[in-house]
């Protein structure tokens, strides 16, 4: 009850909490108290936090993932260049389990909207999606409609590289799809945004 009622002034006072609240926090079972506690420690730049941050990026719980790419995001072009490595670095490992690329996908198709920030970073997208795509559980739904929207508008900020690394993978989700379902015009669209972006 009492990281309950302490959540919400952190959650607005991110510089408030300390390392020793946090880890406070993070070691609940609650992974309704993790999220929020992981969220107000990335939303601000910190020093010297890699125990720290090895909790949060090894953290699996749903809840957790979207809580901090969403942090990630929105504090993004406060950090220095290392800070932001070490963040990039901290959210492939999330994604690396298939767990965390289903906590994020919904969150990345979402990508540039306004609640992200007036200059969405990109160059964290294109470095992001290929492995989320990739390490997907078989048969997770996707909004179509959003992922085609999404990736189409990246197309005009990333690299070519890094938009083919994600229509491979695009490809490879829709040759796994299970036959009894059938791709939708958003899906199959991959090729239109491959042929626009290069």
């Amino acid at each position: 009850q009492e990281a309950a009622l302490a959540l919400p002034h952190y959650e607005s006072h991110p510089k408030e909490l300390s390392a020793q609240a946090v880890s406070r926090l993070l070691s609940f079972d609650v992974g309704l108290i993790r999220a929020p506690a992981a969220a107000a420690w990335l939303r601000i730049p910190r020093e010297n936090d890699e125990v720290i941050l090895s909790r949060i990026f090894g953290d699996d719980h749903p809840a957790v993932g979207r809580a901090v790419y969403r942090s990630v995001v929105i504090a993004w072009w406060e950090c220095d260049a290392t800070r932001r490595e070490i963040l990039r670095l901290g959210l492939l490992r999330l994604a690396s389990s298939p767990t965390g690329a289903a906590s994020l996908v919904d969150q990345m198709v979402l990508f540039g909207r306004a609640e992200f920030g007036e200059l969405p970073p990109w160059e964290l997208f294109g470095s992001l999606m290929p492995l989320v795509l990739q390490m997907l559980p078989p048969g997770t739904a996707l909004h179509d409609a959003r992922l085609y929207d999404v990736v189409r508008t990246a197309s005009k900020h990333i690299s070519v590289d890094a938009l083919l690394s994600i229509v491979d993978r695009w490809i490879e989700y829709l040759e796994a799809l299970p036959s009894a379902r059938t791709a939708s015009d958003y899906l199959l669209g991959c090729t239109v945004v491959l042929v626009e972006g290069t």
